[in-house]
């Protein structure tokens, strides 16, 4: 029996599978099977994996659907063909540097998921200049807390130990690794990053997944799921209430219930995310000036661009100063050249659509990861 299972989804990939099926025929580590699902493409999919499957017919197994029924179910059909009791994933037009399987397979001795950093590269596979990055304070310990923040993992940077756990939630429209990965850890799963860019992560216009709504939908969905008042018991055996009344709060606004925020952190000690929860639930009740009053605080905190974003959507939304809107705004763009909620603002204000100015519902990351970055299979 082969030690690794690599499942490779795909989906109208044609332009780059080539280049990532190679550099997964390319690995140090051969000990593996190599499973490729084309999720019901259009394309040249098919023809390409059959040309692989003729060449190399004892390495690569191919499952087809018939119907394009989403990445989870994609890679449940690999995992469930699967011959290993460990699975790496890898997507269909992304490029695997050739030591990667052997790294993450050292490291998973001793860890029930190992997961590495990514470099982005464009169409052309040009190097953009960052990396996905992952927070310096993310541990076994905290893992919970920051998740209920945040999505920290992604499925197409993860070697695995195969267990009855491990499945994705295909009846959800997106969001699908960060239902796995959270049950995992709550499951008690560890985890170890491996700080290294072992995968050239692609960035191009037919993969960049932009319906925010969406992804958004499906965290509420998933986290409506958890009881979190008995979540919040369990977390009290390890964490300070401070620390989980954040993390809780969090949960709370995916949940889009910004009264439940508002109840559990007023009167708190609060620290700028805290403050930051608070602003973002007053403006849900459209409670303006209890928002700028709570972004003026936070201004004293953190030099978060997301709050000169903010900022500025109130100076419009209650005192209509556009002229003072401008100003954060291009200061928030200076703090964050990438920040796609401020340029967007810009151009709305330019245009006069004060009504559709977007007000950021999390702080930013300092290595800014734009949500139309995170790429996924098209499904549905």
């Amino acid at each position: 029996m082969v030690k690794v299972s690599v499942i490779m989804p795909t989906y109208n990939n044609a332009l780059f599978l080539g280049d990532a099926i190679d550099s997964i025929l390319k690995q140090t580590f051969q000990d593996f099977e190599f499973i490729i699902v084309d999720d019901g493409s259009t394309d040249q999919t098919s023809a390409i994996v059959k040309g692989y499957v003729a060449k190399y017919p004892n390495k690569i197994k191919f499952i087809q659907h018939v119907n394009n029924l989403g990445a989870g179910q994609a890679r449940n059909s690999g995992i469930e063909q699967s011959s290993a009791n460990i699975i790496m994933l890898a997507d269909a037009d992304d490029i695997q540097a050739s030591n990667r399987m052997e790294i993450l397979y050292q490291e998973l001795k001793t860890f029930d998921l190992v997961f590495n950093d990514c470099m982005m590269i464009n169409a052309k596979g040009d190097r953009l200049g960052r990396t996905k990055g992952y927070l310096e304070s993310l541990n076994n310990d905290n893992v919970i807390l920051e998740m209920l923040k945040r999505n920290h993992f992604w499925s197409s940077l993860v070697m695995m130990k195969k267990t009855t756990d491990v499945h994705f939630d295909s009846s959800l429209a997106s969001a699908e690794d960060f239902e796995l990965f959270l049950r995992l850890f709550i499951k008690g799963y560890k985890f170890k990053i491996v700080d290294q860019s072992l995968t050239s992560y692609r960035i191009h216009q037919d993969n960049l997944s932009s319906d925010t709504a969406k992804a958004n939908q499906s965290i509420m969905q998933i986290l409506q799921r958890l009881d979190l008042d008995h979540l919040k018991l369990v977390l009290k055996e390890k964490h300070r209430e401070v620390d989980i009344n954040l993390a809780i709060a969090a949960a709370y606004l995916w949940r889009n219930e910004p009264m439940q925020v508002i109840e559990l952190l007023s009167g708190s000690n609060l620290n700028h995310e805290g403050y930051f929860l608070l602003a973002v639930s007053y403006y849900l009740l459209k409670k303006y000036s209890k928002v700028k009053e709570t972004l003026m605080v936070l201004m004293g905190y953190s030099n978060n661009a997301a709050i000169k974003n903010n900022l500025a959507v109130i100076e419009v939304l209650q005192n209509h100063n556009v002229h003072l809107a401008n100003k954060y705004l291009n200061e928030a763009i200076t703090l964050q050249p990438d920040y796609q909620d401020a340029k967007v603002n810009l151009e709305m204000l330019k245009q006069n659509r004060t009504s559709s100015l977007k007000f950021t519902k999390r702080l930013l990351r300092e290595n800014l990861m734009e949500i139309d970055h995170y790429k996924q299979i098209k499904s549905r």
